[in-house]
This record gives structure tokens, sequence and C-alpha cells, in this order.
């Protein structure tokens, strides 16, 4: 989970990936984009968006770097060590 403590040290980057467990499925398994900034629409701080955590940067400490997302086509959500077999191969 992402949190406004990140926006911090995403800018000390100028490039970040954020690799996220996607709920559902995916064209080939898998989605790359470059993420916008954007303010949180929910009212807590303990889980957001790599749109948020950019946006939050940029607001606190006037810098963001590019920012891109790998979503990857999770299957299972349980906890537990390392990905599933499904998602190594996503």
């Amino acid at each position: 989970q992402l949190q406004v403590e990140d926006a911090e040290l995403i800018t000390q980057y100028k490039q970040v990936i954020f690799v996220d467990a996607h709920h559902g499925a995916l064209a080939d398994g898998f989605s790359y984009y470059q993420c916008d900034t954007k303010p949180a629409d929910n009212f807590t701080t303990h889980s957001l968006a790599p749109e948020n955590v950019c946006w939050i940067a940029q607001e606190l400490f006037g810098t963001a770097p590019t920012c891109y997302v790998m979503a990857i086509a999770g299957n299972y959500w349980e906890l537990r060590n390392g990905m599933s077999e499904e998602a190594t191969k996503n």
C-alpha cells in the first residue's frame, strides 16, 4: 500500500515505476502506462493510488518524477510470500 510518506521518497528520483497487482483481467496479463497526477477522491491516507502520491509530491514539495505504473494481473489475494505462477507468467 502506498502512503503519504511515499510522496517525499519519490521526489528523490527522476523516474519511478510503481508495480501493482491488478484485480481483473488485463490484455497480455499486464499493463504499463505513464500515470498522471491527481488528488485523492477519498477521505483516507492509508491506501493511495500512484497518481495520488505523485500529486502529493508535486503539491507539497514542488516536484514529482515522471511516474509509470506496471499493473500485473493477479489471481490470488491471500497473504503469502512471492507471486503465484500465473502472475509470474503475466
